[in-house]
């Protein structure tokens, strides 16, 4: 049965990947094309060799799903399924290993293919298992980690290593997961060591000096790899809405008491509001089970994180287990509600994107668990057969009807709906540009909308070692690379005509699809997204067109 779970799960994740999600993201062609240039020179993009970090947009991204995605760009080439292929992977692995840690955590093979069931059909899991994150390799490695930490209590030093192991790689692959694991893995020293039953004396001297060595390589590979550099920038310290709406509330005070303006009015307390409405806002209803969360390109219309019919059985196993925890005093059930609790932490210290799917993906588990012991817990209380039959086969009607739903909305509705967040037309439009390259024309292009180097490095294949021995040129306003100019403007064009800029047969502007269409233009293309909106024009300027600046 785990078996056709996996595989069931697999087929969820790998099916026409390279076609769904639509398009391909900047942070995508990002990965491609570092492992592309590892893989050639054992170096990043930038030229680093063997970073522990990616500087792709200033963000400094633990590079592990760029090594990760080496193996399949050297066997299928680059291409959008060698860079979407890790995730789809080790999200359908993660099933086999959330089996064996709810088994391991209850002891009951029933509710741990339930569980098993439940993530390889999660649309939260799916959505980002097909999405090129490396949020989903960090998540496997956790489930792992603490399904071997669990196992290693019991008096066995191996797994308590590759525990150990599982929790350090976590940490090269997202940055959330470097504020999860930390307290994640203390709290399972702490219960392990104090309220569990005592472990051999050889295994708490184990635990203690694992620990101690977790966390020596936690703050090397912290410092080392610029760990701090994304947090900060989106940290909600850093929030100028924050700070606003303090100033606003001393101002409205207008002095009139200084101790309660101090008392009630203090960085304190904004920053502590600012982070509870984030915190919160990951367990409200639209989150979970009406609109999803964001980065919008994460967005599947009418689809939430978890499906409709996971709610009772949610409330359910969260009112059994608390029950359980409190009168049998076994302290491992408090694993899935303090997983629940500390999930979402990551999120709700950033101001970017709240509720985010990404950040506060490492709650999913907590969520499964939960829901497969409440599950569990309703058919145990049916004692006659026949109803206990009818019911489960009405859960699994329920279920399924929710997976077709999701399954609909994912592989219809995604591909007309809002596609311009995902880079939609990007590769159509790379195509293009070289097919008229090779006739030796000159592109002035858009940079808006995220028309970056990026894509024009990955899908046409540019040489590493070349684009390293020119600098590694970044995207910025009036980047020039070989015959391709950007300018930060929707209408390069536009501005042609109407400033009459000389110009020439040879060289052709790409416009923002938004861009008025000018009498002068010559239209070459129009390059279109999935829902029919315009993505890009490609145009000549006629040779009506004065070529010399009037003064």
């Amino acid at each position: 049965m785990l078996i056709g779970i996996f595989l069931f799960a697999l087929f969820l994740r790998t099916y026409k990947l390279t076609e769904f999600p639509v398009g391909f993201h900047g942070d995508e062609a990002n990965v491609g094309y570092n492992a592309y240039s590892l893989l050639k020179t054992g170096k990043d993009k930038n030229g680093v060799f063997l970073p522990l970090s990616i500087d792709q947009w200033g963000d400094f991204r633990p590079a592990g799903y760029h090594y990760l995605a080496i193996i399949p760009t050297a066997l299928l080439g680059v291409s959008e399924l060698a860079v979407r292929l890790p995730a789809a992977i080790f999200g359908a692995l993660s099933v086999i290993f959330l089996f064996l840690l709810i088994k391991e955590l209850f002891g009951d093979e029933k509710t741990a293919l339930i569980g098993a069931t439940l993530l390889a059909i999660s649309p939260w899991h799916i959505n980002t298992s097909r999405s090129t994150s490396e949020s989903i390799i960090a998540l496997f490695l956790v489930i792992a980690g603490t399904y071997l930490f669990l196992k290693g209590i019991k008096s066995s030093k191996f797994s308590l290593i590759l525990a150990y192991t599982c929790f350090i790689f976590s940490l090269f692959f997202y940055h959330a997961a470097r504020f999860f694991i930390p307290v994640w893995l203390l709290f399972l020293t702490a219960i392990s060591l104090f309220f569990n039953k005592t472990p051999e004396p050889k295994i708490k001297k184990f635990l203690l000096l694992g620990g101690l060595f977790f966390f020596v390589i936690f703050i090397i590979i912290f410092i080392f790899s610029r760990g701090t550099s994304r947090p900060l920038d989106i940290s909600i310290f850093n929030n100028q809405e924050t700070q606003l709406i303090l100033e606003e509330q001393i101002r409205e005070d207008g002095g009139a008491n200084v101790i309660f303006t101090r008392a009630f009015h203090n960085k304190i307390i904004a920053y502590l509001l600012t982070f509870f409405n984030n915190y919160l806002r990951h367990f409200s209803g639209d989150f979970l089970f009406i609109k999803g969360g964001l980065p919008p390109r994460y967005i599947i219309p009418w689809s939430g994180n978890l499906y409709p019919v996971e709610l009772p059985f949610l409330v359910l196993g969260l009112s059994l287990l608390i029950s359980a925890l409190f009168k049998e005093r076994k302290f491992l059930l408090s694993l899935p509600l303090v997983w629940l609790l500390l999930g979402p932490i990551p999120a709700a210290l950033t101001y970017e994107d709240i509720p985010n799917i990404q950040r506060s993906l490492m709650t999913i588990p907590a969520f499964i668990i939960i829901i497969a012991y409440g599950i569990n817990a309703l058919l145990q209380l049916i004692n006659l057969k026949i109803l206990k039959i009818l019911l489960s086969i009405l859960i699994a009607f329920l279920f399924a009807y929710n997976l077709m739903g999701f399954m609909h909305n994912y592989f219809h509705h995604s591909l007309t709906h809002q596609p311009w967040y995902r880079n939609a037309g990007e590769k159509e439009l790379t195509n293009l540009v070289k097919k008229y390259s090779e006739q030796n024309y000159q592109f002035i292009m858009s940079a808006h909308g995220d028309n970056n180097l990026i894509f024009y490095l990955f899908y046409l294949k540019i040489d590493p070692k070349y684009y390293q021995d020119l600098g590694s040129p970044r995207d910025k306003d009036g980047l020039r690379f070989q015959n391709l100019l950007f300018l930060n403007k929707d209408c390069p064009a536009k501005d042609v005509v109407e400033e009459k800029l000389p110009t020439n047969d040879k060289t052709l502007y790409v416009n923002q699809g938004t861009c008025p269409v000018m009498k002068n233009y010559q239209i070459l293309q129009i390059i279109k997204r999935p829902d029919g909106t315009p993505a890009f024009q490609v145009v000549r300027i006629k040779a009506s067109q004065p070529t010399d600046k009037e003064n």
